[in-house]
């Protein structure tokens, strides 16, 4: 079913997750955030980040790391995260891995 003033159906098991990203990427409204979640595999990290990138205008290249393929692991995503755990931002010499900490450092 498509068309103007469709809504999305979301499930209630989720609404909590989706009020705490609101709360951390200045309110965007629940079905923005709930398409945002579900663009990132329903990865509440993913979304904020991705959230707090686009309310600050921040332009990015999101690179999908396959972790079936255990591309995580490889020696190239080792040296920018040695955790070898996604997410993790690359700004030329600075490096922020820990995804707990990226919403923190929004600014």
């Amino acid at each position: 079913m498509s068309g103007a003033g469709f809504r999305a159906s979301i499930p209630s098991s989720v609404r909590r997750t989706i009020q705490n990203i609101k709360e951390i990427t200045d309110n965007h409204n629940e079905e923005n955030v709930y398409a945002m979640l579900k663009e990132c595999s329903m990865d509440p990290n993913e979304t904020t980040q991705k959230l707090l990138l686009q309310v600050n205008g921040i332009d990015f290249e999101e690179i999908k790391v396959d972790l079936s393929k255990r591309q995580q692991l490889s020696p190239e995503f080792r040296e920018d995260n040695p955790l070898r755990k996604v997410s993790a931002i690359v700004d030329e010499r600075f490096k922020l891995f820990e995804s707990h900490l990226i919403p923190i450092n929004k600014s």
